[in-house]
């Protein structure tokens, strides 16, 4: 079989799963379904729950109740090996006294695969992760970016039709983990494998994701696209967890045809309300530092704006493209805004702030 061949990856369910550490509950009731092929991160803080799902679906932790299913096949009760899963560990778990070439033939030594088409196997994986120049090498002898290449073909050398990875990318510099991120979506493309992967990074969840599942406190908080989860998150945590929102409370109130929020400064925020959750007591806008236009106090509105308040800047941070502008709206409230670095704000300046109707910010349940 040519493992470079695109295939169909693996359904999987998980259904009512729920686990314990003695008073500690690490999965709390979790319900998830992952289309074939689809390439779904687990995101969330530390101690949310994602490692611990991960881990049930691999059979590496058993569930105290609940089911996992893999290719329609109920295999809650089956053993880690006998799943047929590839994975990626964190620490890569490459065996130092191997050659990069024998690490990756490791596994179909295991299931006894005859040498010629052993050898064969291993070329084409070597070749789909660009490191056939280097085969005989031992692992001290290459870049963390190498390492953790020579890990993911080791994975999917035997041709598995569903992928884990835990945080494989966490110990790694910034540039080369975007980087590696293009590597691993361009390479689990290529297989048409189902790919689920672990982190705590918002960015890389967004940038690599067909499908996110976000876990606070053992549970599953909401599951979407990545711009579902940015542009119309379900709670307050989801707000402020993905994309950084910053919430701003008050009470929801209609305003002729369109909803706001009316808040204790006496502002009103235009909002956008999520169809399928409906809102009742207090609620909060979401205010994304990207979604707001800056203007001098005596420019004009621009057109297909609604202009939210005046401040001052209280900060401006040069960031090459961009600009962070913190704008203080007076009785210590900040804004966070983000613009173009050709726009010349300066601390102490006033400064109008606006926002675009068609981008509104969305409206989510909020208490204090």
């Amino acid at each position: 079989m040519n493992i470079a061949t695109p295939r169909s990856g693996a359904p999987i369910t998980v259904r009512n799963v729920s686990k314990h550490y003695g008073s500690f509950i690490a999965l709390d009731d979790i319900t998830l379904d992952v289309a074939p092929g689809s390439f779904c991160t687990f995101l969330g803080p530390s101690g949310s729950g994602k490692t611990t799902t991960l881990n049930i679906v691999s059979g590496l932790v058993d569930a105290d109740q609940g089911m996992v299913e893999i290719a329609g096949r109920d295999v809650t009760r089956l053993s880690a090996e006998k799943r047929e899963l590839g994975f990626v560990f964190q620490n890569y778990a490459l065996f130092p006294h191997m050659t990069i070439e024998k690490n990756i033939e490791y596994p179909l030594k295991l299931r006894k695969i005859p040498s010629g088409e052993r050898r064969r196997r291993v070329g084409e994986a070597l070749e789909l992760v660009r490191l056939s120049n280097i085969a005989g090498r031992y692992p001290s002898e290459l870049s963390g970016g190498q390492q953790q290449r020579v890990a993911l073909a080791r994975a999917f050398v035997f041709s598995p039709k569903v992928l884990l990875m835990d945080e494989p990318l966490s110990a790694l510099d910034a540039g080369l983990r975007s980087h590696l991120q293009r590597e691993i979506v361009r390479i689990t493309r290529e297989l048409g494998c189902t790919v689920l992967y672990v982190t705590h990074d918002q960015e890389e969840a967004l940038a690599m994701s067909d499908q996110v599942v976000l876990f606070n406190n053992g549970r599953i908080e909401q599951t979407g696209t990545p711009a579902e989860l940015y542009r119309a998150p379900r709670s307050a945590f989801s707000a402020t967890f993905v994309g950084a929102g910053r919430l701003l409370g008050g009470r929801l109130e209609r305003q002729g045809s369109d909803w706001a929020i009316v808040g204790e400064r006496a502002w009103v925020i235009p909002v956008s309300l999520n169809a399928d959750r409906p809102i009742a007591g207090s609620a909060a806008a979401v205010f994304r530092a990207e979604t707001a236009t800056l203007r001098k106090p005596d420019a004009t509105l621009p057109d297909g704006c609604i202009h939210l308040a005046d401040g001052r800047v209280s900060e401006a941070i040069f960031l090459g493209g961009q600009m962070r502008v913190m704008i203080d709206l007076g009785d210590g409230h900040e804004l966070e805004c983000r613009c173009n670095s050709t726009e010349a704000w300066r601390t102490g300046d006033l400064v109008g702030l606006d926002l675009h109707k068609s981008d509104l910010p969305v409206a989510v349940p909020y208490s204090r």
